[in-house]
């Protein structure tokens, strides 16, 4: 039988018992972490017994190495495995509330202290013509984006291959990384460093957090490639949404003003406006940028992404 406890607590995630609110007698709940909803008390369950998953709010349901799945952004072969790793074991008592278990903060999801690159990944030593057409079709200049932001190739062997790997950094040094199928042929677009070989998890960390200045402003997008599009003092959430971690490391730059600017759409608008609503306990001047289309990478100008950088740079 598949614990879904440990399993969560070995993640840093919150989970909820019976006899609490939304949880039924024999499962066991988190926030949904699916992008498309809008789950406000968690209301994405595990049936413990039939192995099963089910969101009662965006309908998501299957076999929990699917919910594993999207938790890690990982691969079904990995997620499969980590199931696998976390049967077996005592789930609790007859109602999962005897002996009570405490909901546990995300605080540190790893007890790495040094990133290494996981085997089965193949560098190349330099960018292909297909890498390099792949962001020149994207609108960037890869020689300048390969230098900045310290960018990977793969070839066609290897479990990330035909992908760019992109490194996250804090305080200079790589704690994790994701990676773009180049191919738009795969089945995961972006297949992130497993939780268990990050130092912190691209969901608990923020790319480009090092060129945010102390005391400065920070725009708060939601991938990669919108952090490229606006430069330096953007950073990418990987979610829609903040854990404490990413919290705590926008809280340490004592920030005078924050621009949050997710994609278009009216679940990404209510997610953006409670983060928003979120940093102003401690950020003074927080506004909210609302797309009309697409995402920041898609539908910025260059006047827009003028007037982001003013408000960066200002």
């Amino acid at each position: 039988m598949f614990n879904p406890l440990k399993y969560y607590e070995s993640r840093g995630i919150e989970y909820h018992l019976p006899p609490e609110k939304n949880v039924t007698r024999g499962w066991v709940n988190i926030n949904c972490p699916f992008p498309e909803c809008d789950d406000p008390s968690w209301h994405c369950g595990v049936d413990v017994r039939k192995e099963k998953f089910n969101c009662y709010i965006c309908g998501n349901k299957g076999h929990v190495s699917k919910l594993i799945k999207e938790i890690e952004r990982c691969s079904g072969k990995r997620a499969w495995a980590i199931f696998k790793s976390f049967k077996g074991g005592d789930v609790g008592g007859e109602e999962f509330g005897s002996p009570p278990f405490s909901s546990i903060p995300p605080l540190r999801r790893t007890t790495l202290e040094r990133f290494e690159w996981p085997r089965g990944i193949y560098f190349l030593k330099e960018f292909s013509k297909k890498h390099i057409r792949y962001l020149v079709r994207r609108g960037y200049e890869s020689n300048v984006l390969v230098r900045k932001y310290k960018l990977l190739a793969t070839g066609h062997v290897g479990d990330y291959n035909f992908r760019i790997i992109i490194p996250f950094f804090e305080d200079g040094k790589i704690i994790t990384f994701t990676s773009r199928d180049i191919t738009d042929e795969q089945g995961i677009r972006y297949l992130d460093c497993p939780i268990d070989l990050s130092v912190h998890h691209v969901n608990y960390t923020l790319y480009n957090i090092d060129s945010v200045r102390q005391g400065g402003c920070a725009v708060i997008v939601e991938g990669v490639f919108d952090v490229w599009r606006v430069g330096d003092g953007a950073v990418a959430s990987s979610t829609t949404s903040l854990t404490n971690r990413q919290l705590e490391l926008l809280q340490e730059k004592e920030l005078k003003r924050c621009v949050v600017m997710f994609d278009a759409g009216k679940i990404e608008l209510r997610k953006a406006r409670k983060i928003a609503d979120n940093l102003t306990s401690f950020i003074p001047d927080v506004k909210l940028i609302r797309l009309d289309r697409g995402d920041p990478d898609s539908s910025l100008r260059k006047v827009d992404v003028k007037r982001v950088r003013r408000l960066i740079d200002g």
